[in-house]
């Protein structure tokens, strides 16, 4: 019993690790924790030159514009988009992920914060995740 058990754990366990990831799922995307910061258009969108600060590399800063709702914190924000953000796109009912490439000025996009808000005007922040709305 024992010699059979274990070539099929490990054949189950080789088999899990080969199968393709999850979708991601909207509130990993855009929101920091179930919350969404803000919600609205690109109105400017700039790359950034890698630091060497030993922080999470900036790879662009986004404008966005937006109306605050209820579930919104802001209506404007300049946020930073680095190398850990999580970036994924709405597709009909999926959500996939995306790249910082499909970052494009006018899309409509909702971004959920980490770390400090910024108290500038606009306000700045890092973002946690952004989800692509439309294009």
């Amino acid at each position: 019993m024992k010699k059979t058990f274990l070539p099929l754990f490990a054949a189950l366990l080789l088999a899990g690790c080969g199968s393709a990831p999850a979708a991601p799922k909207a509130e990993e995307c855009g929101s920091s924790g179930g919350k969404t910061d803000i919600r609205g258009s690109i109105t400017a969108l700039s790359e950034t030159p890698p630091g060497d600060d030993g922080e999470p590399k900036r790879t662009g800063i986004l404008l966005i514009e937006g109306e605050k709702a209820e579930d919104t914190e802001l209506d404007r924000a300049q946020v930073a988009v680095t190398e850990e953000t999580r970036l994924c796109r709405r597709r009909g009912t999926k959500t996939v992920p995306a790249d910082v490439q499909a970052l494009k000025k006018g899309m409509r996009v909702e971004a959920g914060f980490t770390g400090p808000l910024l108290e500038s005007d606009p306000p700045r922040a890092t973002a946690e995740g952004v989800l692509i709305l439309e294009e």
